[in-house]
């Protein structure tokens, strides 16, 4: 059995990450630590979330573990920036020398559409970092990073999805694996699986209990359409699929099985949602009601035919996590939404939908937003130390669409009941016109409370990037 649990910074989200994986045989509770999860597969760290025991990350599923102490908080430390070598597309955190002390891996673009790398960042064990050596072939596009130790070798391993380079090379994606060789350093070379589409978001968790992470990816394509009447169509997206790659053993993956969905997927999380101790997987469905689908396991790694939870009156969502956010030991799930599709009246809110262990979900209870999420990201840990799950996302856009500088970072502390008060923003950036790209969360300086990061990047020259670290500061 792994003891290097599922890390990605989701979820993000993952021991050092904040959990583990446990007995494949084992029903899921949330006495013990979650493994680590958040969409992007983020560490992290604070309140037990339910369907731990079956151990998930990259989707928010048990991002949150027990707290290694409880704190008065204060709020963040002032963002402290470092710079990447390129545009840092993707941030996660990736345990990748054995000392829970979580790195953060990014993904980065250069100059040309196939200039593609990835660089760590090497936490100094206080939530300080100095950058390495990149990492990987130079093509990797590491986008939707997710980490585990895949191969079973103590050593965390990273798992990154390749894009095609133009919008016609329909079902032409590939997921490459880096395999862990040593203290923050990476094969050279990459493991890669052809995908049957280009696009994807990915998760890894034990859905068939054997005490392995295994991958599932809720993709889609853009391909062009033939030439109608005059002038050029546009790319239009196509293949919504829900795929899930066992682990065979030693970082084999099993070919994709594929569950077609009449609409796209663009999130993805798991969590034990109907108590029967399998890992069961939730996305964002991009319908006109919004909310997301929930996918039963069977009960051997296979999937049932999805349930839809539409939002109430809603025109879009913009991220789902999950976590137990009323402590009564049942998985429940955080989107953000907009309810209202006309600009004058329109309503963001953060929308909580607890769960009932069957499956189903109660709600959802809405809660204001000022303003719309510039990364469609929903973000759960313990923020403040108090073992509540919180929930954490980016603001980039005011009521008339324009973006906000210093670029916002939403908290909404739990009120010990399930229920939030108005968020806290925190902020990265400066005056200048930008924005944020990718964020992440973790328990990153020792301190037992999940902290942040998220990269920028400047939208006029001389275009500064960076990856920002906001330490959460307890008493």
């Amino acid at each position: 059995m792994h003891t290097l649990c599922f890390c990605a910074l989701a979820a993000l989200a993952v021991s050092g990450c904040g959990g583990r994986i446990h007995d494949p045989h084992g029903s899921a509770s949330t006495s013990d630590a979650g493994t680590v999860g958040n969409h992007t597969g983020n560490a992290g760290s604070g309140a037990g979330n339910a369907g731990s025991d079956a151990g998930a990350s990259g989707g928010n599923a048990g991002d949150a573990s027990t707290a290694t102490k409880h704190c008065t908080f204060k709020g963040f430390a002032p963002a402290v920036s470092y710079t990447p070598r390129h545009e840092p597309l993707w941030v996660t955190a990736v345990d990748s020398t054995g000392t829970s002390n979580l790195d953060l891996a990014i993904g980065e673009r250069g100059q040309t559409v196939t200039d593609f790398s990835c660089e760590l960042f090497a936490n100094a064990g206080d939530g300080t970092f100095t950058s390495q050596p990149s990492f990987g072939s130079s093509d990797n596009f590491c986008g939707n990073l997710v980490s585990a130790d895949f191969d079973g070798d103590g050593k965390a391993d990273v798992a990154s999805q390749l894009n095609p380079t133009t919008d016609s090379d329909a079902g032409s994606g590939v997921l490459n694996l880096d395999f862990g060789v040593a203290q923050h350093e990476f094969a050279p070379t990459l493991t890669a699986y052809p995908m049957p589409f280009a696009d994807s978001e990915l998760v890894v968790a034990d859905f068939n209990r054997d005490g392995r992470p295994d991958i599932a990816a809720a993709g889609d394509d853009f391909e062009l359409p033939p030439l109608q009447g005059v002038g050029l169509r546009g790319p239009v997206e196509t293949n919504f699929t829900l795929a899930v790659m066992l682990n065979a053993g030693t970082g084999a993956l099993g070919a994709p099985v594929l569950y077609p969905s009449p609409h796209r997927l663009s999130q993805l999380t798991a969590a034990d949602f109907d108590g029967d101790g399998w890992l069961d997987l939730a996305a964002l469905s991009n319908t006109s009601l919004g909310g997301f689908d929930v996918y039963l396991n069977a009960g051997d790694g296979t999937f049932r035919d999805p349930k839809t939870f539409p939002g109430a009156d809603l025109w879009s969502s913009f991220g789902i996590g999950v976590a137990d956010f009323n402590g009564d030991g049942k998985a429940d799930i955080a989107s953000a939404a907009i309810l209202d599709a006309n600009l004058a009246s329109e309503q963001k809110v953060l929308q909580i939908f607890s769960g009932r262990s069957d499956g189903s979900f109660d709600g959802p209870a809405n809660y204001a937003m000022p303003n719309i999420p510039s990364i469609d990201r929903v973000f759960t840990g313990d923020f403040n130390g108090d073992r509540q799950a919180d929930v954490a996302m980016v603001l980039g856009s005011d009521a008339q669409g324009a973006r906000i500088n210093p670029i916002p970072i939403a908290v909404f502390l739990n009120q010990g009941d399930g229920t939030f008060a108005p968020p806290t923003n925190y902020y990265v950036g400066d005056a200048m016109p930008g924005y944020a790209i990718s964020l992440a969360v973790g328990e990153l300086n020792g301190d037992g409370v999940t902290d942040i990061a998220v990269t920028t990047a400047a939208d006029f020259a001389p275009y500064g990037v960076a990856v920002n670290v906001l330490l959460s500061e307890c008493e």
